[in-house]
């Protein structure tokens, strides 16, 4: 009996592209300017067309670093969400100065912005005081319940920057000192 031929090595199959993450589809979409599909309204006499929140989102919770990043950035081009609602969202003082950076991008339309009940800390304070002077959109700014300690110089800072900030009209408020 004659033995079958070895059969040619099979190529090797291209590499599979990394699944775009549900958080990556909705940083394109916030960016863009679409309907977004993970950040909901709570109510139903709020927008879904001008509102994102996504206070104590579980799915939020699991989303990676670079994720979280990427859909707090795409605010700085969305020219329709106002009202942005990511309390007790993992929102620490790093995520807090991609926060500044999409203040301070002169195309922010946001209106009103809660990050209460995060770990921003003096750091985080400061990124965003630096960013009010050249915001002209932001009416309202919520840092309650803040669980990252604020030295007086972030205070100061925050302080400072409202006496040339003549838009935002409501800020609330509380800091852990020392």
């Amino acid at each position: 009996p004659f033995a079958k031929p070895p059969s040619p090595p099979k190529p090797p199959s291209p590499p599979k592209p990394e699944p775009v993450s549900h958080w990556m589809r909705e940083a394109e979409r916030i960016a863009a300017s679409m309907r977004t599909e993970l950040g909901t309204p709570e109510s139903e006499h709020q927008d879904p067309g001008s509102t994102y929140i996504l206070t104590g989102s579980p799915m939020w919770n699991v989303a990676t670093k670079a994720e979280r990043r990427a859909v707090i950035e795409a605010f700085g081009t969305n020219a329709k969400l106002r009202t942005v609602c990511m309390s007790d969202s993992l929102i620490d003082d790093d995520l807090a100065r991609s926060w500044a950076s999409v203040l301070a991008c002169p195309t922010c339309v946001i209106e009103s912005l809660s990050l209460e009940s995060n770990p921003i800390s003096g750091a985080g304070i400061e990124a965003i005081a630096s960013a009010l002077s050249s915001n002209s959109s932001l009416r309202e700014l919520k840092l309650r319940n803040l669980h990252g300690r604020v030295h007086n110089q972030a205070e100061e800072a925050l302080a400072e920057a409202l006496e040339h900030q003549h838009h935002l009209t409501k800020l609330y408020a509380d800091f852990k000192s020392y």
